[in-house]
């Protein structure tokens, strides 16, 4: 089966008598198939490949399937058709229409041989000639039809003949949380339509077919305000995303909610996020434990990733701000905020040399382990859509590493004026450099090789130890290669 990626036009209309067809990934209008047969096999191949109303899945007027090959035509119209989309479909129309031919044919000869009859005036040879016309179309017309209800009594394929089709299957959106991060399809924005009111963030709704569609880049305020809800053209019609847009100077979040089933609002911020997936609750240390994260430091802090080619990394990270706060942990989830001044905005750009110099930012986020021996936690840099970038227990390391990451994944440094989310950020798919062990004095009991170990201890030791120092080792290596090439250059 061919998948391959299509769109719905933003202009269309959520109709309610559509829904079903307009979300089926089968389903395409005329104008899409053609459009998407050309994209992938060129213009002449593009005419020829659409199935109108086929199959009850796109049994409406201007809606059909898109074959990945051709149909084929015939000179001789069968009923007015000419178009097959495959031999079987061709073979069944004249199988078809050859049964009803046997039907005129089988009236006309019974009329004619009872016009004989009536008109044979006692001839016996005449008399008996209409008797075989008759006999002959009652059993030929008998024959025709049983053979019919017998091949279909016995498998309904048999006469059907639906022979396996290869069809263009559209991809389907996967709404993301936010509104402003659904994907562009052929090049286009999505669409989208209302779905719910801010007080109503965690209602079920479903589209109607009474909702327009709209742009999220062209629509203005109050339109995708923070927590209202909309349905995304070309998803499910349950399928919604959240809007994201509030007053300057503040950023919408889900940060310490006075409502849980409305928990999205507008906070006075500049940056706010949360973590989920924490455990507070001690750990049996006799026993090793492995990425488990206790809760996030309250010294939340902001850099922006700077060029600078008078350094060997010809990049650097210039902090902007650490005013942060961070809620206490309710439900292995906690939220932080940090504030941003236009001063220090300003100080940190200068720094840099000039907006043209700064690629992005990201957050440090300072992450405690859950019973680990390394009790000064360790950093992490968090880039847009809340993804960790890069990290580990050397906390310097966060301030060189920008040059290794592709500036799209950083936070756009517009996203900072406007208020940036950085919600949800999983903390059970955080690699721990260092992870959980007995105590400080079995670690450096295996470091220095201490032969009193049981062998299945040292194994243990091993097996989580012994990653972090290779993991390291390798990091070091290749950063220091880094350097002396720009060195070297």
């Amino acid at each position: 089966m061919i998948l391959c990626v299509g769109y719905f036009s933003p202009t269309a209309v959520f109709a309610a008598d559509e829904i079903k067809t307009e979300y089926n990934p089968l389903c395409w209008t005329a104008k899409e198939c053609s459009d998407k047969r050309a994209e992938l096999w060129g213009e002449e191949r593009a005419a020829g490949g659409w199935l109108e109303k086929e199959g009850v899945e796109c049994n409406k007027i201007g809606w059909g399937k898109c074959l990945a090959g051709n149909v084929t035509k015939t000179e001789v119209s069968f009923g007015g058709k000419t178009q097959f989309s495959n031999i079987g479909e061709y073979i069944k129309t004249v199988y078809n229409y050859g049964l009803v031919a046997i039907g005129i044919l089988a009236v006309v000869v019974l009329i004619i041989a009872g016009a004989q009859w009536i008109t044979s005036a006692g001839s016996a040879e005449v008399i008996t000639q209409s008797k075989k016309r008759i006999s002959g179309a009652i059993i030929g017309l008998f024959i025709a039809y049983m053979s019919f209800i017998i091949l279909k009594s016995i498998n309904p394929a048999t006469v059907n003949l639906r022979l396996p089709q290869i069809y263009l299957i559209k991809s389907q959106i996967l709404a993301s949380k936010w509104c402003r991060d659904v994907p562009k399809i052929g090049g286009l924005e999505a669409a989208f339509a209302y779905a719910a009111d801010s007080n109503k963030q965690s209602d079920k709704v479903e589209a109607t077919g009474s909702e327009s569609p709209m742009s999220y880049e062209k629509s203005s305020s109050p339109q995708f305000w923070c927590g209202q809800r909309f349905f995304v053209q070309g998803a499910a019609p349950d399928v919604t995303c959240l809007g994201d847009r509030c007053d300057a100077g503040r950023v919408c979040t889900d940060f310490d909610p006075v409502d849980e089933k409305n928990p999205y609002y507008c906070v006075k911020a500049s940056i706010a996020g949360s973590v989920t997936g924490l455990n507070e609750d001690n750990i049996d240390i006799s026993s090793m434990v492995g990425n488990i994260w206790e809760d996030v430091d309250d010294d939340v802090e902001v850099y922006l990733a700077c060029i600078d080619n008078s350094l060997p990394t010809k990049t650097k990270a210039v902090e902007i701000s650490n005013d942060s706060s961070v809620t206490d942990i309710v439900g292995g989830k906690q939220g932080f905020l940090v504030s941003i001044s236009d001063d220090q905005m300003d100080d940190a750009v200068q720094e840099c040399g000039g907006e043209a110099n700064v690629y992005g930012a990201f957050v440090d986020l300072n992450i405690t382990p859950n019973h680990s021996f390394n009790i000064m936690g360790e950093h992490f840099a968090i880039g847009a859509g809340g993804k960790v970038l890069w990290g580990g227990v050397y906390y310097e390391f966060i301030k060189i590493f920008p040059l290794m990451i592709k500036p799209e994944l950083l936070i756009p440094f517009s996203s900072l004026k406007s208020g940036v989310s950085l919600s949800d950020i999983d903390s059970t798919k955080i690699f721990m450099s260092l992870q959980a062990t007995h105590s400080f004095a079995l670690v450096a009991e295996w470091v220095f090789g201490d032969k009193t170990m049981d062998q299945l201890t040292a194994e243990e030791m091993e097996r989580i130890v012994g990653p972090y120092k290779q993991n390291m080792t390798d990091i070091g290596i290749t950063f220091w290669k880094r350097v002396q090439n720009e060195f070297t250059q």
